[in-house]
């Protein structure tokens, strides 16, 4: 269910993920270098035409597929192993704590190589995904694991609890019976932009390490972020992280209720 949720979601945000690395990737001394999101979308545009915006769109659905299946499938087994553990079938915050950083572990394995292979052919629009994925080699397939651990862990951390107390705060404060399809939307869409705003700078250094042709490490490349371009540049392209996160699990959220609902 999740899977056609993710891609649900990714379809609608894709020319803003494009966006946000370029952003990432530009340095201040790079003649290309630009801060808006208009000005980089403008460019895209320009030397590549509307497509430019969607490419590696293929690959990101074929990626993000698996990808949030597998995340909110591991947590929603967590959540009723440990609601099946007490009598009144509720589950604690150090639970939801544990089912969210579960989902960010295993998920992992899929998101960091759909996401190296993705970033490669958003800044180079003239190869497939196969010619890259070639380049890239099988062993460097999972080039930025760690820093990938960085910014997904913390954020399904943030993400699942911050969802589910939203949703029972309401069922609580208005006393119903039966959760409406906009309160998981809304739930999802803040969720995700908090989560998101928090993990920005997990985000811009695993694109930098996946932009790159060699190894490098997560710290060092912290490091050379913010020698270089002071410790606001790990924020870099915050703004349209957060409308992608936010727009993309709004979405997610209300297709995966949507089908919860359809299915049971």
């Amino acid at each position: 269910m999740a899977a056609v949720s993710g891609v649900s979601g990714m379809g609608v945000v894709y020319p803003f993920d494009i966006i946000k690395t370029q952003l990432q990737t530009r340095t201040k001394v790079d003649p290309n270098f630009v801060r808006s999101v208009m000005s980089v979308g403008r460019s895209i545009v320009v030397a590549s035409g509307v497509s430019g915006l969607w490419r590696g769109f293929g690959t990101a659905s074929a990626g993000i597929a698996p990808q949030q299946g597998l995340m909110f499938a591991i947590n929603d087994w967590a959540r009723e192993y440990y609601i099946a553990k007490h009598p009144a079938l509720k589950i604690t915050g150090p639970e939801e704590l544990c089912a969210g950083t579960a989902a960010g572990i295993v998920q992992l394995f899929v998101a960091v190589p759909y996401e190296h292979v993705k970033i490669k052919l958003q800044i180079a629009p003239e190869k497939s995904a196969s010619q890259v994925i070639q380049e890239i080699g099988l062993r460097n397939l999972f080039r930025g694991f760690t820093a990938t651990f960085v910014r997904d862990v913390p954020f399904c951390l943030v993400y699942f609890p911050l969802y589910s107390y939203m949703k029972s705060s309401y069922m609580t404060m208005t006393q119903s019976t039966e959760e409406p399809l906009h309160i998981g939307i809304l739930a999802g869409m803040m969720s995700g932009m908090i989560g998101g705003a928090i993990t920005t700078p997990g985000d811009m250094v695993k694109t930098l390490i996946q932009k790159s042709t060699r190894p490098v490490s997560t710290i060092g490349t912290f490091q050379r972020v913010i020698q270089k371009e002071g410790a606001t540049a790990l924020f870099k392209g915050w703004n349209t992280r957060v409308l992608i996160i936010g727009l993309s699990y709004g979405i997610i959220s209300g297709v995966y209720e949507l089908q919860k609902r359809l299915l049971a």
